[in-house]
């Protein structure tokens, strides 16, 4: 049975905005049009999330569904209003479905190291996200409050999911992403995430499969729940 090609409107630009572009026309699963009033779905590929929300509400306030680059916002009252508006919207990293990850479930304390820069737009928080994602991907649940500290090479974020602690450890000289487990049987598990060739097919799916249903892969407590540890990110 042959499905029915998606319209996407782009606003604003990333690379991952050519990635879903190429996405779309090689699998013959989507095209983009320049009206959102023709678009099945829209996208915010901007690269500063304090300009998400101003960009994002319009089309929510339509109806229509929106993806919102991660991080969604970098406060928690915007990203509530934004999962509250009449359009479903979603927001999330690629790395939350690294090969891997779904080992280190259970584990009773967790420590994610990666990159981050404080030059980026929101600071360490551009980056760092995809750590905040993995970790919440990983364990779920609400987190507690986050302490941050900050140095001059870099800075560790230390708070709690449900009741296991975790570690973002971020700096400009991590060149990938590492996962550390420890397991209720005592074992350390250690998973390596590369931002490699095809690191953002699964998002493209994921995006695809959200304008056919507007169902965000990513329960809303979630996504506030990655805005909260971000916004104690965003203001260091």
């Amino acid at each position: 049975m042959s499905i029915t090609p998606l319209s996407f409107h782009f606003v604003g630009h990333c690379s991952h905005t050519d990635l879903f572009s190429e996405f779309l026309t090689r699998t013959g699963t989507g095209r983009v049009t320049d009206d959102p009033t023709e678009a099945d779905a829209v996208c915010v590929f901007e690269r500063d999330a304090a300009l998400h929300a101003a960009l994002a509400q319009p089309h929510l306030d339509a109806g229509r569904p929106v993806f919102v680059e991660k991080p969604m916002a970098l406060d928690v009252s915007t990203a509530r209003r934004l999962c509250s508006s009449v359009g479903p919207v979603t927001s999330f990293s690629t790395l939350r479905w690294a090969p891997g990850l779904s080992s280190l479930q259970g584990a009773t304390r967790l420590t994610v190291t990666g990159p981050a820069r404080p030059g980026d737009p929101a600071g360490w928080a551009f980056y760092g996200v995809h750590a905040v994602e993995i970790a919440q991907q990983i364990l779920g649940g609400a987190p507690g409050p986050a302490s941050t500290d900050a140095g001059p090479d870099g800075v560790r974020v230390r708070y709690a999911l449900g009741d296991v602690p975790v570690e973002l450890d971020l700096a400009p000289h991590h060149g990938h992403w590492q996962v550390t487990g420890v397991m209720d049987d005592g074992t350390t598990r250690i998973v390596d995430v590369e931002a490699g060739p095809g690191y953002f097919e699964p998002a493209c799916r994921e995006i695809l499969d959200f304008a056919r249903t507007g169902v965000s892969p990513v329960p809303v407590a979630d996504m506030v729940g990655v805005v909260a540890v971000v916004e104690a990110l965003a203001s260091r």
